[in-house]
C-alpha cells in the first residue's frame, strides 16, 4: 500500500475551503460534491450517491451522501463484509464559516485514503462515506426538532444499511468516523461511552506510534457514529481542545499537513490489521 501523504490531504482541504461555506444545499456544497466525486473516480473507486430530502428548521433541504467503494475480494460490492470510514463535508450555517478542520480535515484524509488503499487485497470492502448534514441548522444540536436537527446524512444512510443487512447481504464489521482531526496542535478524543473496545485498543496503539495524544471522553458526544451504534464504532475528534470550533476562524491556517499525515497513517495502519475485521 502506498504511503499516506499529508500534503495531498492538505491540498484537498484547501480546495474545499476555497469553495466557501459548504452548508447543506448551497452552491459551495454542490461544488464540494462534484470535487469529491471526481477525486474518488480519479482514484478508481466505484461511486454512489445517496440523495434525499428532509425537513429542517429552515425548510426542506436536499442532502447528498457520497460513498466511494473499494472492493476487497472479487465479488458484488453490495454484499459481504464492509468497513465504513466516514466523515462529514458540510459546514454549519454560520457567517463566513468555511470549516477547514470541522468537515474539511476528515474529507481530506478520506480522499487521500482513496488514493492509497489498493482494491482486491482485503477480506472486506471499504466504504469511504462523506456525510452531508452532520451539522445542526439551529445554534445548538438539541435546540430544534426534538433533538433531531443533526446527523441527517448518517441517520439516512444507517437506515439504508440496516435494511440491506437485514436481508443478510451486508455485514458491517466496523464504523470509523473522523471529525476535527487536522489541528496544528493535535489532541484527539474518542467517545469512551459508545466506542468499541477492540477499535479503541487498535487506535490507541497506532496513536502512540504516530505521537498523537488520544484520550477518552467519558461524557460522550453525539456525532455521525451514533446512528451506526448497533455495529462496532469509534469516533475520533478534537472535541474539547479546538478553540476555533464553529467560529469563522476555523480556517486553513489552523490545520497542518503534518497533523493530517499522522492521523491518516494511524487510520491506514488500523485498516491493515485484518484480524480486527
Amino acid at each position: 500500500m502506498p504511503e499516506f501523504s499529508g500534503e495531498n490531504a492538505f491540498r484537498h482541504v484547501s480546495e474545499l475551503v476555497g469553495f466557501g461555506p459548504r452548508y447543506v444545499d448551497s452552491p459551495a456544497s454542490r461544488s464540494a460534491q462534484r470535487y469529491i466525486i471526481r477525486e474518488l473516480q480519479k482514484a478508481g473507486l466505484s461511486v454512489r450517491t445517496d440523495v434525499f430530502q428532509d425537513q429542517t428548521p429552515v425548510g426542506t433541504k436536499t442532502f447528498v451522501n457520497i460513498i466511494g467503494i473499494i472492493s476487497g475480494r472479487v465479488r458484488k460490492t453490495d454484499s459481504g463484509p464492509i468497513v465504513i470510514i466516514g466523515t462529514h463535508y458540510d459546514t454549519k450555517l454560520l457567517p463566513d464559516f468555511v470549516g477547514a478542520n470541522d468537515g474539511g480535515s476528515g474529507t481530506g484524509i478520506l480522499l487521500e485514503l482513496a488514493r492509497i488503499i489498493e482494491p482486491h487485497t482485503h477480506a472486506v470492502d471499504y466504504w469511504l462515506v462523506f456525510f452531508d448534514g452532520e451539522e445542526a441548522f439551529c445554534n445548538d444540536w438539541h435546540q430544534c426538532q426534538n433533538g433531531k436537527d443533526n446527523t441527517y446524512g448518517s441517520r439516512h444512510l444507517a437506515g439504508i444499511v440496516a435494511a440491506i443487512a437485514k436481508g443478510h447481504r451486508l455485514n458491517v464489521k466496523a464504523v470509523i468516523i473522523l471529525d476535527l482531526v487536522g489541528y496544528r496542535n493535535l489532541r484527539l478524543e474518542y467517545d469512551a461511552t459508545k466506542s468499541d473496545p477492540t477499535l479503541i485498543r487498535a487506535f490507541r496503539e497506532q496513536a502512540t506510534v504516530q505521537g498523537i495524544p488520544l484520550l477518552p471522553n467519558h461524557s460522550g458526544f453525539l456525532d455521525d457514529k451514533d446512528p451506526f451504534i448497533p455495529y462496532p464504532v469509534i469516533d475520533l475528534m478534537q472535541y474539547k481542545s479546538y478553540p476555533h470550533w464553529h467560529k469563522s476562524s476555523d480556517t486553513l491556517d489552523k490545520i497542518s499537513p503534518e497533523s493530517l499525515q499522522r492521523v491518516g497513517r494511524m487510520t491506514k495502519a488500523v485498516l491493515q490489521r485484518t484480524e480486527l475485521f
